[in-house]
């Protein structure tokens, strides 16, 4: 399934080509883009359909349902690789979180990976980027518009 590849292949090669990804959802894909709006280094895009990576799948945003954010991918394939050992099933649910990180007093988002297994349950939180402004994730569908072209 679609979590298996990002864990066994896809992950692993965004983390090579560079520490920090954004992560884009919108209502009919989930995307991995490197490097696309700086243009600096080497350019990839992994799109999925949203079918591939979930079984049930809802967004909602101000911005036409299409959020972005910054995530460090070694970070994402850890956590990734951890939930799929937990539970080899793939019922792992994936959310945008704000929580208190230890320290802060300022809540900060998180990617938050809840997995179930027979005898535990495991919490993970993957620490993201504020969401991108409307004017960023504009720019970034622009430079994913230009890159297709290609």
């Amino acid at each position: 399934d679609g979590v298996s590849l990002l864990d066994k292949r896809f992950l692993p090669a965004l983390d090579k080509i560079g520490r920090v990804c954004h992560m884009y959802l919108t209502r009919e894909h989930v995307m991995f883009l490197h490097n696309l709006v700086s243009g600096d280094g080497v350019q990839s895009v992994a799109q999925f359909k949203k079918e591939v990576m979930f079984r049930d799948y809802r967004i909602s945003s101000q911005n036409e349902d299409r959020i972005a954010f910054a995530v460090d991918a070694a970070l994402l394939h850890r956590a990734v690789r951890s939930a799929l050992t937990i539970q080899q099933q793939s019922q792992i649910q994936i959310k945008l979180v704000k929580k208190l990180a230890r320290g802060s007093q300022n809540p900060a988002p998180f990617l938050t990976f809840e997995t179930k297994g027979l005898k535990s349950a495991v919490i993970q939180d993957v620490p993201i980027s504020r969401p991108l402004s409307r004017s960023d994730v504009l720019q970034l569908q622009a430079a994913l518009d230009s890159a297709q072209d290609l």
